[in-house]
C-alpha cells in the first residue's frame, strides 16, 4: 500500500513537470505567432493606407462612385491576402463607410452598428494598438470578436475622426491557429491591463481577467514563466501553466483540471492499490519485450542496409524483405530544406517521416518498403513497374506536402528491379545523389537505364581554378548581373557538391566584402542573414535567387549617376517633397518607390549632396510648413497638423516643441504679439 502510494505521488510529479514543459513550449510558440499577427498586422495596413484608391477616398478626391469602386477593389484584396482578417472599413465624414461586407454603407444603414461610436470616442481610447470588440455584424447568427486597428488622424476634442482606415482581426480565426493541436490545457490570453485577449468562451472576450477566481493568484506572480495550482469557484483544482511576452505585457496562460490529469492515477491509488505492484511488474517486463523487438528491429534494418552496400550474402538478406513483392521500383527520396523541418519539430522528426511515408507508400501499393538510409534520405522500393511506382511516390508525396508541410524529391529508376538487382539500384541512386543540389526543390527525376553512368559529372580537373577565378571576377558596376550568371552557369556544368559548397561559401564573402557597410541595408535579410543563407544553400536554384538579388545591388553600387544625373534626381525628390508634403504616407521608401531606387541608395545620394538627410529633410520641410501656416492663416493647430503631413497630432505637438522650444500654440501668440524668432 504504501508503495502504491509512493509510486503515484512520484508518477503524479513526473506528470506535472512534463506537463509543464510540454505547455511552456507550447505557449511560447503560441506567443510568439500572435505576436507576429498583432505586430506584423500594422506595417501591412500602413502599406495599403498609402494605395492610390484607398487614399483617394479617405481624402475625399473626386467622385464618391468612382473612390467606392477602386477602393473596394483594394481593400477586398487586403482581406483576400491576410487569412486573420474579419473585415476593413474606410470611413469619410462626407462619403460615408465602405466596407468590405456590404461595400458602399454610405451614411445610412451599417453593418458594423458601433463603429460611427467608436470613432467618435478614439480620443478616449488613446492610440493603442488595438480595441477589443464584441461586435453584432449585420448578416451574423451572433456577434463576433474582433481586434480593431483604426489608422487615421485624431479629432479636437469632442468630434469624430474624419477619415479613418479600421481593420477588424477575427478573434477566432487567430484562436483557431493558436490553439492548433489539441492539448490538455485550455488556452487564456491576458493582456496588460488584465483583460481577456482570447479565452475559450468567447464571451469572456476584454473581460477583466480578475472576475475569474482562478486568475488573480496568476496574474499577481511576478515569475515570466511558472506554474501553480488554482482553484475555480466551486473548489475544482487546475494546473495553471503561464508565459509571458514581456515586450507587450501580455501572459498566456494554460490552464489544465487536475481531475481530468490525474483521474487514472488517482483511481489506481484509491480502489486498487494492492494491484499497483503488480502493475509495475508488469509494465516492466513489457517494457523489457519492447526493447528486445526494437533491438531486433535495429538490427533487422542495419543488416538490410549492410546488403543495399552489398556487404551481406543475398540468400541471408531475402528474408529481411518478406513484404516486397518483385518487381519493384526503387527511388531514393529526399525530405528537402530538412534543416528547416529538424529546427521545428527536432530530430525525432524525420523518423516520423520515415513511418508515414512508409504507411502511405504501402495503403496505395501492398508489398513496398521503406528504408531511412541517411539522415533524411529514405530508400522506397515500391511494387510495381517504375510508371506505376512514381505515380504513387507523387501521391504521397502530395501527401506529406498538404498533411506536414514537408517537400519530398529525389530520384527513381526507370525499370523494374529483382531482388538481386536492389545493391545495383541503390548504388546507382547514391551516385545520382550527388547532383541533388541541380536538382530544383520537390522534383523527383529520373535515372535511365543506365543507373548513373548516363549522369553528367564533370571530371575537368580544371572546374576549381575556373570558378574560384569566377568568385574573385564578381565586382560592382554594370557587369555584376553577367559575372553572377557566369558562376552559375559553372556550377551547373560542374556536377560535384564539395565544389558547389566551396563556391556558394566563397562568393558569399566576396559580396559581403565588396558592399562593405551598406551591406546590412541593401542585402536580403540583411548581411549576417543573407551570408548565412547563400553558404548553407542546398541546391543551385536557391543560390541562383541569392546571387541574383546581391548582382542587383552590386550593380547599382558600382555604376553610379553622374553629378548632374544626381543633382537631377535631388531635385526630383524636392519637388515630390513639396508637391505631397501633407500626405503621412510620404517617408524615405515611399519616395525611393516613386523615382525607381532602392532607399539605402537614395538616401546615400540625398545626403551626400545636401549634407543631411532625407528623413531630417522630410522632418524640416513639415516643420516649415507648418510655422507658414501658424503664422498666416487662423486653422486650429490640428487642421494644421494634418496639412503639414505629420502622422498624427502628439508627434507633432513633441517635434514641433521640441525643435523651435515652444508648442504650437506659444508660437502663435508670439508672434501676435510681436517679432519672433523664426527658427
Amino acid at each position: 500500500m504504501g508503495t502504491s502510494v509512493f509510486l503515484s505521488a512520484q508518477f503524479q510529479g513526473q506528470a506535472i513537470r512534463a506537463l509543464e514543459e510540454g505547455e511552456i513550449e507550447r505557449l511560447g510558440a503560441g506567443m510568439r505567432l500572435f505576436a507576429r499577427i498583432d505586430l506584423g498586422s500594422v506595417p501591412v495596413f500602413l502599406s495599403a493606407m498609402a494605395e492610390q484608391p484607398i487614399r483617394d477616398y479617405l481624402l475625399g478626391r473626386g467622385s464618391t462612385i468612382e473612390n467606392a469602386l477602386r477602393g473596394g477593389e483594394s481593400i477586398d484584396r487586403i482581406v483576400a491576402g491576410n487569412e486573420f482578417i474579419d473585415s476593413v472599413y474606410l470611413y469619410n465624414e462626407t462619403a460615408g463607410i465602405l466596407s468590405t461586407r456590404s461595400g458602399l454603407e454610405g451614411r445610412g444603414r451599417q453593418s458594423d452598428p458601433g463603429l460611427l461610436a467608436l470613432l467618435s470616442s478614439v480620443r478616449k481610447l488613446g492610440l493603442s494598438r488595438y480595441v477589443m470588440r464584441r461586435v453584432a455584424f449585420e448578416g451574423e447568427s451572433g456577434p463576433v470578436n474582433v481586434f480593431t486597428m483604426i489608422l487615421g488622424n485624431l479629432p479636437r476634442e469632442g468630434e469624430r475622426m474624419r477619415s479613418a482606415f479600421v481593420a477588424n482581426l477575427a478573434e477566432r480565426k487567430i484562436r483557431a491557429v493558436l490553439v492548433g493541436e489539441k492539448s490538455s490545457g485550455a488556452l487564456y490570453i491576458v493582456d496588460d491591463e488584465g483583460r481577456f485577449l482570447s479565452a475559450p468562451d468567447e464571451s469572456m472576450f476584454g473581460a477583466e481577467a480578475s472576475t475569474d477566481p482562478r486568475f488573480p493568484s496568476i496574474l499577481a506572480d511576478a515569475e515570466d514563466q511558472g506554474s501553480k495550482t488554482v482553484r475555480a469557484s466551486g473548489g475544482e483544482r487546475f494546473l495553471a501553466t503561464w508565459v509571458d511576452e514581456r515586450e507587450m505585457g501580455w501572459r498566456f496562460v494554460s490552464l489544465s483540471p487536475e481531475r481530468a490529469l490525474f483521474a487514472p492515477v488517482l483511481m489506481v491509488r484509491n480502489r486498487v492499490l494492492a494491484a499497483a505492484l503488480f502493475f509495475l511488474v508488469a509494465s516492466v517486463g513489457i517494457a523489457f519485450a519492447l526493447s528486445r523487438a526494437v533491438r531486433a528491429r535495429e538490427r533487422s534494418f542495419g543488416l538490410a542496409q549492410a546488403y543495399l552496400r552489398g556487404e551481406l550474402d543475398g540468400a541471408e538478406a531475402r528474408a529481411l524483405f518478406p513484404a516486397l513483392r518483385y518487381p519493384c521500383a526503387a527511388a531514393l527520396l529526399r525530405a528537402d530544406g530538412c534543416r528547416a523541418l529538424i529546427a521545428v519539430r527536432g530530430p525525432a522528426a524525420l523518423y516520423e517521416l520515415g513511418g508515414e511515408l512508409s504507411t502511405l507508400l504501402g495503403s496505395a501499393t501492398p508489398g513496398t518498403q521503406v528504408l531511412r538510409v541517411a539522415d533524411n534520405s529514405f530508400l522506397g522500393l515500391v511494387a510495381g513497374d517504375p510508371p506505376e511506382a512514381r505515380e504513387t511516390i507523387m501521391a504521397a508525396a502530395a501527401a506529406l506536402r498538404e498533411r506536414r508541410g514537408i517537400t519530398l524529391g529525389g530520384w527513381i529508376l526507370s525499370r523494374p528491379l529483382s531482388f538481386e538487382e536492389l545493391p545495383d539500384a541503390f548504388q546507382s541512386l547514391q551516385e545520382a545523389r550527388r547532383l541533388d543540389f541541380l536538382r530544383p526543390e520537390g522534383r523527383i527525376d529520373e535515372l535511365g537505364s543506365d543507373g548513373g553512368e548516363g549522369l553528367a559529372s564533370s571530371q575537368d580537373e580544371g572546374m576549381l581554378p575556373r570558378i574560384d577565378k569566377a568568385v574573385r571576377s564578381l565586382g560592382a558596376g554594370p557587369d555584376a548581373a553577367r559575372q553572377a550568371t557566369a558562376l552559375l552557369s559553372l556550377l551547373r556544368e560542374c556536377g560535384d557538391p564539395e565544389i558547389f559548397r566551396y563556391a556558394v561559401a566563397a562568393a558569399a564573402g566576396r559580396v559581403l566584402a565588396l558592399l562593405g557597410d551598406s551591406a546590412e541595408r541593401d542585402l536580403p535579410g540583411g548581411a549576417a542573414r543573407f551570408g548565412s543563407d547563400l553558404s548553407q544553400a542546398e541546391r543551385l536554384s536557391e543560390a541562383e535567387g541569392l546571387l541574383e538579388a546581391a548582382a542587383a545591388r552590386l550593380r547599382e553600387r558600382g555604376d553610379p549617376p553622374s553629378e548632374r544625373r544626381q543633382r537631377e534626381l535631388v531635385g526630383r525628390v524636392k519637388a515630390i517633397v513639396a508637391e505631397r508634403l501633407a500626405e503621412p504616407s510620404l517617408s524615405t521608401a515611399a519616395i525611393a518607390a516613386e523615382v525607381g531606387l532602392s532607399a539605402s541608395y537614395l538616401r546615400d545620394v540625398f545626403k551626400r549632396l545636401e549634407g543631411m538627410a532625407l528623413y531630417d529633410y522630410l522632418g524640416t520641410a513639415r516643420l516649415m510648413r507648418a510655422k507658414e501656416l501658424l503664422l498666416r492663416t487662423g486653422d486650429s493647430v490640428r487642421e494644421i497638423c494634418d496639412c503639414a503631413g505629420f502622422i498624427n497630432y502628439s508627434y507633432f505637438f513633441t517635434f514641433f516643441k521640441k525643435s523651435t522650444g515652444r508648442t504650437p500654440t506659444e508660437f502663435r501668440e508670439e508672434a501676435e504679439r510681436g517679432p519672433i524668432s523664426r527658427s
